[in-house]
């Protein structure tokens, strides 16, 4: 089993116009395509800059583009589409946390405004959740993210303390 993006998209499809195709999916009118699209993202991106990022480095792709993408569909008025782009930037943040000093380190923390409003603000729980765990992997390399934390803390809403809580506990600070 292989996850080089060319083996996987090896039909003549290449991996580039597949991710570039998700990323225009995000503005479907149609929930489940951006739902699914979101996801996709989450999954293929995540799994290529954990086992060689370089790889995704050299497609091309934008990834400021594709983090902008997603961040913009945690505003989407279907839950179901949040909570998958809540959980697409989450996979992703996990394995750009080792990443700090590439682009995509610095690319993913384009991002913060919008997860920490999601966090903060979306009705749903398990968008909220995602979002936290999300800054709580950027937060391992941005001291910009641990003050965020430390003022959810005093938070009067619990829910949001408890988030902000196990973001602290991804981080690990020292």
């Amino acid at each position: 089993y292989s996850n080089n993006l060319y083996e996987k998209f090896s039909f003549g499809i290449q991996a580039r116009d597949i991710i570039l195709q998700l990323q225009a999916s995000l503005k479907d009118s149609d929930s489940n395509v951006r739902k699914n699209a979101a996801l996709a993202l989450g999954h293929i991106i995540s799994a290529n800059l954990y086992h060689d990022p370089y790889e995704f480095f050299n497609l091309g792709v934008k990834s400021e583009d594709i983090f902008s993408a997603l961040s913009a569909v945690l505003e989407d008025p279907e839950k179901g589409v949040r909570i998958s782009a809540a959980n697409a930037l989450e996979k992703i943040s996990r394995s750009t946390a080792r990443y700090p000093q590439d682009s995509i380190g610095a690319a993913i923390t384009t991002t913060i405004p919008a997860l920490r409003a999601a966090a903060l603000k979306d009705s749903e729980k398990e968008v909220s959740i995602s979002a936290f765990k999300a800054l709580g992997q950027i937060g391992k390399k941005n001291q910009q993210v641990v003050l965020l934390l430390n003022e959810v803390l005093k938070e009067p809403k619990k829910e949001l303390r408890i988030g902000a809580i196990e973001a602290i506990g991804e981080i690990g600070i020292k």
